[in-house]
């Protein structure tokens, strides 16, 4: 699976999703931002890390947005940190029946939903803040892992532009990158299709 065949340093299993910016970096990790500033846009040299301008990630093949190679597009996205801060971090147990109550088919509809409603419009509100980094939530977290948080993350990501409404096929695509996801983090817990019962977790004290 995706996350198992990364050979990068560990560093964001370390990290709290609340303490890692988008912007953030850890370059000697091989942890970067591809965040492009306007100097380098300007200088033509976007799609480098922002801090220390390494080029890893073949943009072009990214932006295929094509589904069998998504293999390629989890290495490269954990090589920006705050993806793999997502990927790598341990999920609450809270977060992790969130997923399991719903089942595979209810997450593909909310995951459908959250998109349509967050990231879908042509202006959307709190637009680059619209995700919670918190929460039980785990289409969040995959929203964040796979750069589908905001639209300024799924232009430079994926090629999707901003300012548009988001096309069905763009919509299915990021969808797929989210259910990977929780099917790779839910992998040891009996994700099922269908809704299951699970009894709550008792509040401590």
């Amino acid at each position: 699976m995706p996350f198992e065949r990364i050979s990068i340093p560990k560093a964001g299993a370390k990290v709290k999703p609340l303490d890692v910016k988008c912007t953030s970096t850890s370059c000697g990790d091989n942890l970067h931002c591809f965040k492009a500033t306007k100097k380098l846009i300007a200088q033509g040299n976007d799609g480098q890390c922002r801090d220390c301008g390494t080029e890893i990630v073949d943009w072009e093949r990214i932006r295929k947005r094509d589904l069998s190679d998504s293999d390629y597009t989890f290495q490269m996205l954990n090589h920006e940190l705050i993806r793999n801060v997502f990927c790598l971090s341990e999920l609450s147990e809270r977060t992790i029946r969130y997923g399991l109550r719903k089942g595979r088919h209810e997450l593909r509809e909310t995951a459908r939903k959250v998109l349509l409603s967050k990231v879908g419009g042509e202006n959307n509100y709190r637009e680059g803040y619209q995700t919670p980094k918190t929460g039980n939530n785990i289409i969040h977290y995959a929203q964040h892992a796979t750069a589908s948080c905001c639209r300024k993350c799924m232009e430079y990501w994926h090629g999707i532009p901003m300012g548009t409404k988001l096309e069905e096929a763009d919509l299915n695509y990021c969808i797929e990158l989210i259910m990977t996801y929780i099917e790779e983090r839910l992998k040891d817990r009996n994700l099922l299709d269908e809704r299951q019962k699970l009894p709550r977790i008792k509040k401590s004290g």
